[in-house]
């Protein structure tokens, strides 16, 4: 039903160390070690939510084998693009005791040619078949605007709905590409448009890019607020303290999960916010990105106010 395109997949090693400080040594493992990327996260809480998807990407060399070994570990679905040459990322996050994050993510190596084409035949032939398509994550090196070109336009040509959460240029194309739902935070929203995150700068970004097809756009920012615009109201979700907080790495792919899964139930807009909401703070509240609770986000939707202007 739904297909999640994470060009960049990687591995995901997190640390909690509480005192964690510049300049110390620290020897411990990983607490966490999961394959990742903003899709396989994205992937990760539609499981939890009792909702399969299948994940489309590459990975490279031996590192890469080793996301595929991950990957069927949680027992993912996924049409993986494989290359002998380079090897895929590996991305580190350290928390502290105060939920202050460090992260490093290395870059990944270029896709060949070969890889590029066998990917580009694969997503020709597979996404038609699906309902959703969501494309969520930095893109790989040897990637070209065709790519994102080619995603969109076959998703359109077969009626798929679309949901996107990526950086720079490419965000822009695919918007205008037709791309329905746009999910940022507010330093991603600058990129795009060189504002800041007001209500009147999101509404006039909007209103500039809904010509091309886009239905709803969502920026988030933290625990500060989420601005959220359709065709008909603007909506303004109020920052909420986070009881139990432990890491914000994840918060915005399990947003992205919660409003996919609401969109499957048919659910309205702002029923929709509030539950996407509470699956990013369900995932604040764990070690990891893309970990949340069913239990968890039932209990959170309550306490999300939401204020709705036109």
């Amino acid at each position: 039903m739904i297909a999640i395109i994470n060009l960049n997949i990687s591995i995901d090693k997190t640390y909690y160390i509480p005192d964690f400080k510049k300049g110390e040594i620290f020897r411990k493992n990983p607490d966490i070690c999961v394959a990742g990327g903003k899709g396989v996260n994205v992937a990760r809480v539609l499981k939890t939510l009792g909702i399969s998807s299948t994940i489309f990407g590459f990975c490279m060399g031996e590192m890469g084998r080793y996301i595929i070994k991950k990957l069927n570990e949680e027992k993912f679905l996924y049409k993986i693009i494989h290359q002998k040459e380079g090897q895929s990322r590996t991305c580190i996050t350290v928390a502290d005791k105060n939920g202050t994050t460090t992260d490093i993510n290395e870059e990944g190596s270029l896709i060949t040619k070969n890889s590029y084409i066998k990917f580009l035949n694969l997503i020709r032939k597979e996404i038609p078949k699906y309902k959703y398509l969501c494309i969520s994550g930095r893109t790989v090196r040897g990637a070209d605007d065709n790519l994102y070109r080619e995603l969109i336009k076959n998703a359109k040509k077969s009626g798929i709905k679309t949901y996107i959460d990526i950086t720079g240029k490419f965000l822009e194309i695919s918007i205008k590409e037709g791309v329905e739902t746009v999910k940022i935070n507010s330093k991603e929203f600058f990129e795009l448009s060189r504002k800041k995150n007001t209500i009147r700068n999101i509404r006039t970004v909007f209103e500039k890019y809904k010509k091309y097809g886009l239905k709803r756009l969502i920026v988030t920012d933290g625990s500060k607020k989420t601005i959220a615009i359709n065709e008909k109201s603007i909506f303004i979700i109020k920052g909420i303290y986070i009881k139990d907080f432990v890491s914000s790495v994840g918060a915005g792919d399990s947003f992205m999960a919660g409003l996919i899964y609401c969109d499957i139930k048919k659910m309205n807009f702002i029923d929709t916010l509030k539950f996407a909401t509470a699956c990013a703070i369900s995932d604040c509240r764990t070690l990891g990105a893309g970990m949340i609770t069913k239990k968890d986000t039932s209990s959170l939707i309550s306490h999300i106010k939401i204020s709705q202007i036109g």
